[in-house]
């Protein structure tokens, strides 16, 4: 059986171990989008009420803010310099990977 998920590098940091030796921390999030507006507000009455909110707030000068995807922690790989070598990925931040894994291993795939 094989899964797999689509993550963002969301930062790096350097850290030492408790020996001192270098290394590097990795978070890796991953990022879901909302549910389209369109399947939550099939119900007319929740669609005139959100359409007149909007209307209300452009009308107050409001920002009327845009849903965007949320970020759920996934993995965090703490590495020491030789480690991170060794996996022959260079990570940067915001850079976007497919992880998959099967067979008791995880395969990254850098898509951009």
């Amino acid at each position: 059986m094989s899964g797999t998920v689509r993550v963002k590098i969301l930062r790096i940091e350097a850290i030492q171990d408790a020996d001192g030796v270098p290394g590097k921390k990795i978070d890796l999030v991953e990022e879901r989008q909302p549910p389209p507006t369109q399947a939550l507000m099939s119900n007319p009455e929740a669609r005139m009420i959100a359409e007149s909110a909007v209307q209300a707030m452009r009308q107050l000068q409001m920002p009327v803010f845009q849903v965007q995807s949320q970020i759920y922690p996934k993995i965090v790989l703490y590495l020491t310099e030789d480690e991170y070598e060794q996996l022959g990925i260079h990570f940067d931040v915001n850079q976007i990977y497919e992880i998959a894994f099967k067979d008791g291993k995880i395969a990254f795939t850098q898509i951009r």
